[in-house]
């Protein structure tokens, strides 16, 4: 089954990256501590966010439409000479308006004007970073996983380098700059596996603007850019939340929780989008997808309930190991986290059935409700139960999303 050979592609890279991020996780947990952890969490927040939208949100669109378009040269150029117009140019201004703000970013986002420089180094790099995504976009629409495999694994163990020197020598400042231009260097990698490829050229990326393939692009723009600023956004106002009302350390502690979950989920989400984006956009029919939709489910669930049991009754063991001492708070939030990231993580095949078809506004509707859902719910629990405040609302707010989605994933598949 290729789910299954593309799930194991997949692991080969997530177990790179969760090396190369536990080594480097608690190199900087150990030397910046909690405090240190929560305003890496905050501008990992804003780059992802930065990104989306220098992008122009549209690599989503180029991996469905360069596997829709496979044999088709023609059609395929178009979208990706497009991508890389729009890309261009988003990546040029947003960068340049992260220079001339970076102190005011500083402020609002690290509480604080001494790491402006840091932004001063991520909007002059973020060119590089947002067409490593589009090459990695393309690559993956081409279905060319292995190579992904290569670029990911050498990417990962390179920022685990830079990232250990970068912290040692400047501390917090330096886990932040480590965040703000290590991957934005991974283009060139990208770059030279892209350019072995049997297929390249340069007139295959370099070309006229196309309007019409950028309105079928733009389906995909709102969707994603939804999706990438949403969560984030929201991690933002929770944290803030948790600073304000309890500590920048257990602010910090929730942060180390979200590192967690990410990790042991990355293997799951990683073979979400490897193989299912193109492959949603490819079927045809609704048989087809119902079938795909099953095969997944067969073997994501017990792989995801069986991480979330070993993680729940380890969690000493993994705090202790991937953190230090000042870290022993986090112990009371596994619970109502796990079981969030449980249903979330079941949820996403169905949302990728309406992302893989262009259905902007179902998912870009449900991403804002939910995700303001978790500042709501956060808000009013932490008066009541304060330490657990954020992960309960994650757990209620992600039982609702999967309720929600199935409803909708059914009906969409009845349908004639």
């Amino acid at each position: 089954m290729k789910l299954v050979k593309t799930t194991l592609l997949s692991g080969v890279t997530t177990l790179s990256k969760l090396a190369s991020g536990f080594i480097s996780l608690k190199i900087v947990a150990v030397v910046i501590g909690p405090s240190g952890v929560a305003l890496v969490g905050q501008l990992m927040n804003f780059i992802t966010m930065a990104g989306t939208i220098a992008s122009g949100a549209t690599n989503g669109g180029v991996t469905s439409f360069t596997a829709k378009y496979h044999d088709n040269e023609r059609e395929k150029y178009k979208v990706w000479h497009t991508a890389v117009w729009l890309s261009g140019c988003l990546s040029l201004i947003v960068g340049l308006a992260t220079i001339i703000f970076r102190k005011y970013l500083s402020i609002e986002f690290l509480h604080s004007d001494n790491y402006s420089g840091v932004f001063i180094a991520f909007g002059c790099s973020l060119l590089f970073f947002v067409w490593n995504q589009l090459l990695l976009a393309i690559l993956n629409g081409q279905r060319e996983i292995a190579k992904m495999t290569t670029i990911n694994t050498l990417g990962s163990f390179i920022s685990l380098a830079m990232s250990i020197i970068l912290v040692l020598h400047y501390k917090v400042y330096g886990a932040l700059l480590a965040i703000a231009i290590v991957p934005n260097i991974i283009f060139f990698i990208s770059l030279f596996f892209v350019y072995r490829s049997t297929w390249f050229k340069w007139s295959a990326f370099f070309g006229k603007f196309d309007k019409k393939t950028f309105i079928g692009l733009s389906s995909f723009t709102l969707m994603t850019i939804i999706g990438a600023t949403v969560t984030p956004m929201q991690q933002l106002l929770v944290r803030n939340l948790m600073i304000k009302d309890l500590s920048m350390n257990m602010a910090g502690n929730w942060q180390g929780l979200q590192s967690i979950s990410n990790a042991y989920l990355l293997i799951v989400y990683t073979a979400f989008s490897t193989y299912f984006m193109p492959k949603f956009a490819s079927l045809k029919t609704k048989a087809e997808i119902r079938n795909e939709l099953f095969d997944c489910y067969k073997l994501i669930v017990p792989f995801v309930a069986l991480s979330i049991v070993v993680i729940y009754f380890g969690r000493s063991f993994i705090i202790h190991i991937l953190y230090s001492k000042a870290f022993g708070d986090m112990g009371q939030l596994f619970f109502w986290q796990l079981i969030g990231d449980f249903f979330k993580t079941i949820a996403w095949p169905m949302g990728l059935i309406f992302a893989s078809k262009g259905k902007a506004m179902v998912i870009g509707f449900n991403d804002i409700l939910f995700n303001c859902l978790v500042v709501v719910l956060t808000y009013i629990l932490i008066g009541i139960i304060p330490i657990q405040s954020s992960v309960l609302s994650f757990a209620i707010t992600y039982f609702l999303w999967f309720l929600w989605l199935t409803i909708l994933t059914r009906k969409y598949l009845n349908e004639q």
